[in-house]
C-alpha cells in the first residue's frame, strides 16, 4: 500500500475516533474512543503497529523530483507498445535521472540541430558528409576521420568564443581550424599562434608572458608583479599574472542601499581571500533587516554575511509558537517549534525523591516519582533527520515526562 493511502487511512481512522469520542461523551452508555498514539518512531507503538508520520507535520520541505515519473530503459524491445528507448535529455538538468527513458518516437521535426530522426524512431548524430547534413560550425571543418583520431582540445582561452556544443561537432565529424589555417581562430592580442607548442589549447594559440606584452588576462583582478607578501587567491593566469589583493587595486564591495559596508584590512583574521572585510552587525546594527537579529557568535549557515539571523521563537519579537507546540531547541542549539507529546519511561538528570536537576545539553528532569520536559540536549538525545530535528529520549525511569519532535506521526497498524 502507498504512503499517501496509509498516511489517507491514518487520518481517516483518527477523525472517525475523534466523531466517536464526542459521540461517547454524549451518552453515558458508550466509552470513547481514544484517538490514536502520538509517534516520532516505531518504538513509541505497540508490537503490532507501526509510526507513520503525517505529512503536514514534517518540517523538511519534499522537493519533487521529475525524473521519478519516467520510465527507465536498457535499449531496444524494453519498452511498452508505441514507445522507443532513446537518451533522455531534462529540459532543466536534474541529479539521477536516467540515462535512457521510454520516450514516443521522434518525428522529422523534433531532433535538435545536428541530429536526424533515424528509422528506428531515436535521434541520431547526423555526420557532416550525409547529404543534407547541416554545415560545420564556423571555424570548423568537416573531416571524419581526423575526427575519429585527433587528440580533443577543450580549453579555448586564447580566441574567439567557440561552437555553443564542440562535443556534438566531434561527433559529426568536425574538427577544429587552428589558428594556422584560413578560416581558423584568431588570436587574441597577448596571445601568439603556435599549434606546435598550444598544448589543449583548442585554438592552437600560445598566451605570451606578461613580462612581455605588460597585460594579463584581466588586469583588474591579477597583475604581473605582487605589490607585497600578503595573502591573495592562489594560481596564477596564463600569462604568469597573479591574483590582486585589496591593497593592490582589488575593489572590497559589500554595497547596501547604496552604502559600502566593506573595507580592506589584510591583517584582520576575517579577512577574505583577498584582504576584504565586511563591516558585522555589532558595529552598525541597521544592516539587520526586519524580523533578523543580529547574532555574530551564530554558527555559519544560520546568520548572513553582515552576522544576522532570522528571529527564532525563543527571541524577543520572533515568531510564536501555535497551540500544542513548543519551542525548543535542537542538537545545534537552533531553537524551533515542535509539536509538544506525552511520553513515559521517565526523566533522567536527577537524584531520588523528585528533586530536579540540570542536564548537559539543556535537558532537565526529574528522578523518581518527580516529572520533567526534555528538549533534545546533547547527553540523551539522538539526531533523527528524518523528521527535521532531534527528538530527545528520558534515560532513568519512574517519572513522567514530555518530549519534544519536529514532525509527529501516528501509530497505526502493520499493513
Amino acid at each position: 500500500m502507498s504512503l499517501q493511502r496509509r498516511v489517507g487511512k491514518s487520518l481517516l481512522a483518527f477523525s472517525l475516533a475523534g466523531l466517536a469520542a464526542i459521540a461517547g461523551a454524549c451518552s453515558s452508555s458508550s466509552e470513547p474512543e481514544p484517538p490514536p498514539r502520538s509517534c516520532s518512531e516505531d518504538a513509541d507503538c505497540g508490537p503490532a503497529e507501526q509510526c507513520q508520520f503525517v505529512a503536514s507535520s514534517l518540517t523538511q520541505p519534499v522537493v519533487f523530483n521529475p525524473c521519478a515519473t519516467l520510465q527507465p530503459c536498457v535499449g531496444a524491445g524494453t519498452c511498452g507498445a508505441g514507445l522507443v528507448c532513446a537518451p533522455y535529455v531534462p529540459p532543466t538538468p536534474f541529479p539521477n535521472c536516467p540515462p535512457m527513458t521510454c520516450q514516443p518516437p521522434c518525428t522529422p521535426d523534433s531532433c535538435a540541430s545536428g541530429k536526424v530522426c533515424g528509422d528506428d524512431g531515436v535521434c541520431r548524430v547526423q555526420r557532416c558528409d550525409e547529404s543534407g547534413a547541416e554545415a560545420c560550425a564556423a571555424r570548423y571543418r568537416c573531416d571524419p576521420s581526423a575526427a575519429a583520431t585527433s587528440v580533443s582540445r577543450w580549453t579555448l582561452l586564447g580566441a574567439a568564443a567557440d561552437s555553443e556544443n564542440p562535443e556534438l561537432e566531434a561527433q559529426r565529424g568536425c574538427v577544429r581550424k587552428l589558428c594556422d589555417e584560413e578560416g581558423g581562430f584568431a588570436c587574441l592580442d597577448t596571445w601568439s599562434c603556435d599549434p606546435a607548442n598550444a598544448g589543449e589549447e583548442a585554438s592552437g594559440c600560445v598566451p605570451k608572458p606578461c613580462t612581455e606584452t605588460g597585460h594579463c588576462r584581466d588586469d583588474a583582478t591579477f597583475l604581473c608583479e605582487p605589490g607585497n607578501d600578503e595573502r591573495r587567491p592562489e594560481g596564477m593566469d596564463p600569462h604568469g599574472c597573479v591574483p590582486r589583493n585589496c591593497s593592490e587595486g582589488r575593489q572590497c564591495n559589500f554595497v547596501q542601499k547604496d552604502v559600502n559596508y566593506a573595507y580592506c584590512d589584510l591583517a584582520s583574521p576575517a579577512a577574505d581571500s583577498v584582504g576584504c572585510v565586511i563591516r558585522q552587525c555589532d558595529e552598525v546594527p541597521e544592516l539587520c533587516p526586519d524580523n533578523f537579529i543580529c547574532d555574530v557568535d551564530a554558527r555559519q549557515g544560520t546568520k548572513n554575511a553582515v552576522g544576522c539571523r532570522a528571529r527564532n521563537c525563543n527571541d524577543p519579537g520572533g515568531p510564536a509558537c501555535q497551540a500544542g507546540s513548543v519551542c525548543t531547541p535542537n542538537a545545534v542549539g537552533t531553537w524551533y517549534c515542535g509539536s509538544s507529546t506525552a511520553g513515559s519511561g521517565g526523566s533522567a538528570g536527577s537524584a531520588a525523591g523528585g528533586s530536579a536537576g540540570a542536564r548537559p545539553g539543556g535537558s532537565a528532569g526529574a528522578g523518581s516519582g518527580g516529572s520533567g520536559v526534555l528538549v533534545g540536549g546533547a547527553d540523551g538525545s539522538a539526531a533523527a533527520p528524518a523528521t527535521g530535528g532531534v527528538r530527545a529520549v528520558s534515560g532513568a525511569s519512574g517519572g513522567e515526562g514530555a518530549r519534544t519532535q519536529a514532525a509527529s506521526g501516528i501509530c497505526v497498524n502493520r499493513q
